[in-house]
This record gives structure tokens, C-alpha cells and sequence, in this order.
């Protein structure tokens, strides 16, 4: 690996540190919610779409003036959004094997698709 390509890998990570924790804080945040009984409209506002595109937008802005911003985006938002569909997947187990029934085990039909957001895994 260049070091170029080093520095872009670090500055990457750097920038997909927090909203990687963030969405592993939300993300069940938002079970426990829909567990509680809230409206799907006021949980649907709480969301990893709505995360990655304030993230997307927020880090587009910041980094602009970099001179490979495009490369920093695209590789700090490929390693956010794998990362951040771990809870997901794992709370669709968990909606699965005792049956809760929430938005979790309605969209998915098995582990991989949870954790790809709907690619089909066979």
C-alpha cells in the first residue's frame, strides 16, 4: 500500500469513528423504542438512513477543501455502513428467534440480508 493511499485509509477511519458509534447507539435505542410502543412515524425519524445522510452531508462539507475529498468520502462511508448494519443484523436475530415482532424480522429473511440491507444471500 502507498503511503498516500495509507494516509487516506487513516484519515478514513478517523472520520467514521464517531458516527460508527453513534449508530451502534442507536440502533438498538431505536428497538427498545419500538418495543415501548412508540409510533413508527416518530421511530422511523431515528434511523441509520437518516444517520448516513447527515453523516454524508456533514463530512462532505468538512472535508471539501481536501484535495482527494471524493476519495475520503467514499472510503470513510464504506467503512460506516457495513459496520453500522452489525446491530441490525444481530436484533433481527433476536426479533426472529423469539418472535417480537418488530420492523426487524418483517424485512429480512435471514442474517445476511439484515446485515447487507436487503442483498440477497443465498
Amino acid at each position: 500500500m502507498k503511503s498516500d493511499d495509507k494516509n487516506l485509509a487513516i484519515q478514513a477511519m478517523y472520520y467514521a469513528k464517531a458516527p460508527i458509534v453513534i449508530a451502534l447507539i442507536l440502533t438498538p435505542v431505536r428497538y427498545c423504542l419500538e418495543l415501548l410502543g412508540l409510533p413508527e412515524v416518530a421511530i422511523f425519524i431515528i434511523g441509520l438512513l437518516w444517520l448516513t445522510l447527515a453523516f454524508a452531508i456533514y463530512l462532505g462539507i468538512k472535508i471539501a477543501r481536501h484535495r482527494k475529498a471524493f476519495k475520503i468520502l467514499l472510503l470513510t462511508l464504506l467503512i460506516y455502513s457495513p459496520i453500522s448494519r452489525i446491530p441490525v443484523a444481530i436484533l433481527w436475530w433476536v426479533d426472529t428467534r423469539w418472535e417480537i415482532g418488530t420492523h426487524y424480522g418483517l424485512y429480512f429473511d435471514n442474517f445476511g440480508q439484515a446485515l447487507l440491507s436487503g442483498f440477497s444471500i443465498k
